[in-house]
């Protein structure tokens, strides 16, 4: 049985998802709220200036994630309900330009992001589009054909997907073949089994520079320091990312 999640925005508009307990990443999760909400507050501006990935700090030195002129390409990994994703581009839309969004997950959960996605589309602007696409992660990186025709990857939104270590290093493979040089991750991530977890970000750092956004950096309403954290990444592509 099926249960709706009323997310609202800052400006008073809300979107309704629908979320089923009975399926593995087909509720909305609290880590997903403190990244939908870090990235409502500043992925539009992250488009434009770009992320070094220099340490721990932002870098004086701006890179562009995307061309203002080209469409902008949004893939989520590990949708669930699609909520990340929905947000993040409905908060682009303010930049003006193309914006498409290919939410994806494994087959089972991704047929209820496109439901979900349908229902809310017609409230984006017509120079947004939304689908959802079947995408399983293996050890071998592998991106199949349907998302590599999307074009370049600009931004990757993920939250929620580090938490079982058979998937950790399928996961950092796929990232590494998804991502160009410039693309920028945004990364939601709640605490479970650290112990665990940490050979995930070992494993992530051989190939992304990352940081976390500081506790006031978000939205004071949707964090929860010492358990949910959000990171920013990019290749390492040159002496400043190393």
């Amino acid at each position: 049985m099926t249960f709706p999640y009323s997310y609202e925005f800052e400006d008073g508009r809300t979107v309704e998802v629908q979320q089923d307990a009975a399926g593995l990443g087909t509720t909305v999760w609290d880590a997903c709220l403190v990244t939908a909400k870090y990235a409502e507050m500043n992925l539009a501006r992250l488009a434009v200036e770009g992320f070094s990935g220099k340490g721990t700090k932002p870098s004086s030195k701006k890179r562009s994630t995307a061309d203002s002129s080209s469409p902008l390409v949004v893939v989520e990994l590990g949708c669930g309900t699609g909520l990340l994703g929905f947000v993040g581009v409905h908060t682009l839309a303010s930049l003006k330009q193309s914006v498409t969004l290919v939410a994806t997950d494994t087959p089972r959960v991704v047929d209820f992001a496109s439901t979900n996605l349908a229902s809310i589309a017609a409230s984006l602007p017509e120079h947004v589009s939304v689908r959802a696409e079947p995408f399983e992660w293996t050890l071998d990186g592998t991106v199949p054909e349907h998302i590599r025709s999307i074009g370049p990857v600009d931004i990757v939104l993920m939250s929620d997907c580090v938490y079982d270590p058979t998937g950790f290093d399928p996961l950092c493979a796929t990232l590494a073949n998804l991502c160009h040089d410039n693309t920028l991750i945004v990364m939601g991530y709640e605490r479970r089994n650290f112990d665990a977890e940490v050979s995930f970000f070992k494993r992530f750092g051989e190939t992304f520079r990352f940081r976390h956004i500081k506790e006031e950096e978000m939205d004071p309403r949707f964090r929860a320091p010492d358990e949910i954290y959000v990171f920013l990444a990019k290749k390492r592509v040159d002496a400043d990312d190393f």
